[in-house]
């Protein structure tokens, strides 16, 4: 009997996401308060006739504050993904750009502990011209505020990813990956 033929790691629930998404719906309510406060009984226009520019304050404040929270509201709906076949690795470390890279640039997958949480560091093989796609930019944020904040650390990784992002146990998800992965990949569980 054959295995699958691709995982994909079960998802928590976005948490932190929502947190930021409720502080800002209330800061940015409070704000809206406010402004209609001061500037909600302003006249539509001047004695002169022509236009108030201060009555369009709340409505651009509004606007403004709702731009703001669709930001926040796409990594609510766009989740973190790790994925595997025997082709490749598919990752997701944001909401914004999901990254294959193909077993065969694919040097290390280890569990780390930096910054006081557990992450899923990815290490690449140096290759001239790939097949797959590279990190960097948006997609090694979490890595450079990490390498930031824990010198030294993570420095051997191209990419790592919040564990507590997914459900389930990290060794039992280590394992899942192991399952596709060619014996070239190293494999360390360094959570303990």
């Amino acid at each position: 009997m054959a295995g699958p033929e691709r995982i994909e790691w079960r998802r928590s629930a976005p948490v932190r996401e929502l947190v930021r998404l409720a502080s800002y719906a209330v800061g940015a309510g409070l704000l809206i308060a406010v402004v209609w406060i001061l500037f909600g009984s302003e006249p539509e226009y001047l004695r002169d006739g022509s236009r108030n520019p201060l009555a369009d304050v709340p409505t651009w404040v509004a606007v403004v504050a709702a731009a703001g929270a669709a930001g926040l509201v796409v990594p609510v709906l766009r989740r973190p993904v790790v994925a595997a076949n025997g082709y490749a690795l598919r990752l997701r470390p944001g909401s914004l750009r999901t990254l294959t890279l193909p077993w065969d640039e694919v040097a290390e997958i280890a569990t780390v502990r930096a910054g006081g949480e557990p992450l899923l560091g990815v290490r690449l093989r140096a290759v001239a011209a790939g097949l797959g796609d590279r990190p960097h930019g948006i997609d090694q944020r979490l890595l450079r505020k990490l390498r930031r904040a824990d010198p030294g650390r993570l420095d051997r990784f191209d990419l790592v990813m919040r564990l507590s992002d997914f459900a389930g146990e990290p060794r039992a998800q280590l394992g899942s990956l192991a399952a596709f992965a060619p014996v070239e990949v190293i494999f360390g569980d360094r959570l303990r």
